[in-house]
């Protein structure tokens, strides 16, 4: 008798010791790579997919939504205002707030409709200047950092402008 319980206390802790903590921790790590794989990579892999996988049709009414006087014959002077050019602000050049020993020089343009004037370019400048003056640099020091603040700035100067700039291009960014 003393032999079979010793037998069963010894199962008992191989149970408790081995298995139970290695279950618990594939069930942990499969629920992980689930979420992983639902919420990160699935949304990424959708974009594309999509960009991928546009057919010529798709394609050519996208350059159609872009270029608003691409394949029309009839007059185009109504859509003159609407042409989209791509103007250069002037380089900004400024200290970081954190560590403010740090500078920085940023040069940027940005693609502007026409009847954009040059008073609200220099609103948007303005307004990126103020923003960048509060940046860190452990903001900047990733990829996934200089895409936020990229889209930060065009988003900055899309409602500055009123719709008028469509997109902002980061020339150039030195730190020193």
């Amino acid at each position: 008798m003393a032999a079979k319980e010793k037998t069963k206390s010894a199962k008992s802790e191989l149970v408790k010791n081995w298995v139970l903590p290695i279950a618990i921790m594939l069930i942990v790590g499969g629920g992980v790579g689930f979420g992983v794989g639902t919420f990160v990579l699935a949304p990424r892999m959708e974009v594309a997919m999509a960009a991928a996988s546009q057919d010529p049709a798709a394609e050519a009414a996208t350059e159609q939504t872009h270029n608003p006087t691409a394949g029309s014959d009839h007059d185009t002077s109504a859509l003159a205002g609407l042409t989209q050019k791509i103007v250069d602000l002037e380089p900004i050049t400024v200290n970081l707030a954190v560590p403010n020993n740090i500078w920085m020089r940023m040069q940027i343009a940005v693609q502007a409709s026409s009847t954009v004037s040059d008073g609200t370019l220099n609103d948007v400048q303005q307004d990126i200047l103020a923003y960048v003056q509060q940046l860190r640099l452990d903001q900047i020091r990733s990829p996934n950092g200089y895409l936020r603040i990229k889209d930060d700035l065009a988003r900055r100067a899309e409602v500055r402008s009123g719709g008028g700039i469509s997109d902002l291009y980061i020339r150039t960014l030195v730190f020193e």
